[in-house]
């Protein structure tokens, strides 16, 4: 569903705002919302500037420094951002300098002002437009509506995680986000029917078949979805349970999209688990170790079933002399008794020799 900047100004957290500039642009399309207290252009740009962002800041950063409040807008107006909301605080700016409004306007881009009951309120008007955006008006559900409410209140919690774990224990589910090597990044367990490990086990299994993300498995009973999530452009696995069967496949799917954008907004970036790390090239190299062990196997191996037929080829030939010895006395006591003499060989007279000096066919007997 396509959503305005004016569809949004109609929601109730904007009740008490006022549009101060840009007003031609009001039909600018909002993909997201995020929030904007740096205090230069350039960092403003890096986390606030993308097409069709609905920017809230307090100026914070820049409250001294008109100037560059007005070169932040238009540079983020340059990048398409869909408009900015202006919070009144103590500790930012308490009221927008006439050169700010008039830089948006020039630029086009829509300036709206909190005021009264609302002026301080980040999350309400995130969670408002967020839904809006997502599931536009008819879409109504507790589990995203509180999963939003918590992941997006970035004034009560410290950290994505901290967001995320409080989301899970109010919404009975649990989270785990893998690396693509199947290393957990992190983990929110608010139940233990099964372990991470066989979690991960199982999962594995089905993640390494494509046509199968974002599929349901059943780990004794406790039901388990995963899927593939982008994080700074590397690919990471997240498994969602459903800890009481509470909730739709459509239903874990969406929440799985809203935890993927809280993460752009929130910033989050995965930390390096060095343990995991040493733990999965130790598993490499372990395999790496049995191959080797195989092949050495494998070499002893021939080389005791060559060493077998050497001798078998010894044998045979011992026992081959043996009898030339056996025939060739044979022979000289026939020809005694004939009256021969056995220096005479007709016929191929058998001399018999020393078996050292003859050669076989698996290669040459050393002389003596």
């Amino acid at each position: 569903m396509k959503v305005t900047v004016k569809d949004c100004l109609q929601l109730d957290s904007f009740r008490n705002c006022i549009v101060v500039a840009g007003e031609r642009k009001i039909e600018n399309r909002v993909k997201a919302v995020s929030v904007m207290d740096e205090s230069g252009v350039a960092e403003a740009v890096k986390c606030s500037g993308t097409d069709g962002m609905m920017t809230l800041t307090t100026f914070a950063g820049m409250k001294d420094d008109v100037k560059t409040q007005c070169d932040t807008i238009k540079a983020l107006a340059g990048e398409g951002i869909a408009a900015m909301v202006y919070f009144p605080r103590e500790e930012g700016v308490k009221s927008v300098d006439k050169e700010v409004i008039r830089a948006a306007d020039e630029a086009g881009l829509p300036l709206i002002v909190m005021a009264g009951d609302m002026s301080g309120d980040y999350s309400r008007i995130i969670s408002d437009v967020m839904e809006h955006v997502l599931f536009g008006n008819n879409f109504k559900n507790s589990l995203i509506n509180n999963t939003i409410f918590h992941l997006l209140n970035f004034e009560k919690y410290a950290s994505f995680q901290q967001a995320l774990h409080e989301a899970a224990v109010s919404n009975e589910f649990q989270v785990v986000l893998l690396s693509e090597e199947f290393n957990p990044v992190f983990a929110v367990e608010t139940r233990h029917q099964t372990t991470i490990n066989e979690a991960i086990r199982r999962g594995r299994e089905v993640a390494l078949n494509p046509g199968n993300l974002y599929s349901l498995i059943d780990i004794d009973g406790v039901l388990t979805y995963w899927g593939l999530v982008n994080i700074n452009n590397d690919r990471y696995y997240l498994c969602i349970v459903d800890n009481e069967d509470n909730y739709s496949a459509g239903e874990i799917t969406k929440l799985a999209e809203i935890i993927e954008l809280a993460m752009g907004m929130w910033k989050y970036t995965p930390e390096r688990d060095a343990k995991a790390e040493l733990v999965n090239k130790k598993s490499e190299l372990d395999k790496q170790r049995q191959q080797a062990i195989s092949m050495v196997n494998a070499i002893n191996d021939n080389e005791q079933e060559n060493k077998e037929t050497l001798a078998a080829l010894d044998a045979e030939e011992d026992r081959i002399l043996a009898e030339a010895l056996r025939l060739s006395k044979k022979l000289a006591e026939e020809q005694a008794a004939q009256g021969k003499s056995p220096q005479s060989n007709p016929g191929g007279y058998i001399w018999p020799v020393d078996s050292r000096y003859i050669t076989s066919t698996m290669g040459g007997r050393a002389s003596p």
